[in-house]
């Protein structure tokens, strides 16, 4: 915790989370759209957003840590570190792909990849996720996917190229 709540130089921090993002992002491509955790928009966007704010934040909130992601989003609203409605896609996109990983761990192992699956397959992941059919399903995953996206990009992604712009090349990683 004492870790966690240092001052911490917030365009360094900006900087450094962009940059693993995008290391990741080359390293770990999503397979398909299925693949709900490496998916822009997806787990691991959720997920750098909420841990980036916390460390952002700490220091000034410490009320804001917490090991699950859900939560911590929850405090950082309550804090105002992050627009509440901004924690709330975050919030519902979350609990989407953890339905998709979830009955996808159960029934596939660790493959994501839906096509070819049958018909009875599609429908139940469908139901599990809250979704009446497949088509549907796929929607509200294209549809809830955007959202982290956009809020990864206007949080990280865009003030760490603006911070490129303005600071020495070699003192971003």
């Amino acid at each position: 915790r004492s870790i966690l709540v240092r001052a911490r130089d917030p365009d360094r921090l900006l900087a450094d989370v962009a940059s693993m993002r995008a290391r990741m992002l080359k390293e770990k491509r999503p397979t398909d759209a299925w693949d709900v955790k490496q998916r822009r928009g997806g787990l691991v966007d959720c997920e750098f957003i909420a841990q980036y704010l916390q460390l952002r934040h700490a220091h000034d909130h410490p009320e804001v840590l917490s090991a699950n992601t859900t939560d911590a989003l929850a405090r950082l609203a309550a804090a105002g570190c992050i627009e509440p409605q901004a924690a709330a896609d975050l919030d519902a996109a979350m609990r989407l792909w953890r339905r998709v990983q979830g009955f996808q761990r159960l029934t596939l192992g660790e493959a994501t990849d839906m096509t070819g699956a049958a018909a009875t397959h599609c429908a139940a992941l469908a139901r599990s996720a809250g979704a009446v059919d497949f088509a549907e399903l796929e929607t509200n995953m294209t549809r809830l996917a955007a959202l982290p996206h956009g809020h990864f990009q206007r949080l990280v992604e865009e003030p760490a190229a603006r911070l490129s712009l303005s600071t020495p090349a070699e003192q971003i990683p």
